[in-house]
């Protein structure tokens, strides 16, 4: 009988077995096992790449953000807007007692 720590074990898996073993980790796992394998990252290129993935998540606008963009264009476009005066003249009509 041999004894495997589960170093072991996970390197006798082959490729594909990891991968269902990792695709089956709930999200906490998959970032702990990331986090753990960047540690031992030592080649600048890959920590660059990854860099540039986190700066392009980071800057990209999501479907709902495009679709409120779009709709605060429309409301411009159809007279539901007031201009930077206006909303001043409002606050300080409305709040002149604190002004």
């Amino acid at each position: 009988m041999y004894k495997f720590g589960m170093k072991e074990l996970i390197e006798s898996f082959s490729i594909i077995e990891k991968r269902i073993i990792f695709e089956s980790m709930d999200i906490q796992s998959e970032k702990l096992a990331l986090i753990n394998w960047l540690i031992s990252v030592n080649d600048k290129s890959i920590i660059d790449e990854i860099k540039t993935l986190r700066f392009q998540r980071e800057n990209t606008i999501s479907e709902d953000e495009i679709d409120e963009i779009n709709e605060g264009k429309n409301d411009i476009k159809e007279g539901r807007s007031f201009t930077h005066e206006e909303v001043m003249e409002n606050i300080q009509d409305r709040f002149q007692k604190l002004l």
